[in-house]
């Protein structure tokens, strides 16, 4: 972590926040370990993006992972909500700050 790498990792989708009764859990791991930037996911609410309910608490930053597109088993394209699908935002605004340094 001291080389200059940039380590950023997806929260979980773990929490549910829409069940009954609600529950959340915080960042898991790879994202959880010290020196990694977490990163959960929002998705478009009535007042604009919100925190997904399937999003785990805590982490570090979010970016947009609700209805992504994305590249679809055997061609084309599909749409995919997790946090695996906010961290590539994520990971791309780090790698363009660490170059801009």
């Amino acid at each position: 972590f001291n080389g200059g790498t940039v380590v950023v990792a997806a929260s979980g989708n773990e929490s549910r926040r829409q069940d009954s009764p609600p529950y959340e859990l915080s960042a898991s791991v790879p994202a959880a370990a010290q020196g990694v930037i977490s990163v959960g996911a929002l998705g478009e609410g009535a007042s604009g993006f919100t925190v997904a309910p399937f999003s785990n608490t805590n982490p570090t930053l979010a970016a947009p992972g609700v209805n992504v597109v994305s590249a679809a088993s055997g061609g084309g394209l599909r749409s995919l909500s997790g946090t695996s699908m906010a961290t590539p935002h994520a990971a791309g605004i780090a790698s363009g700050e660490q170059r801009a340094a």
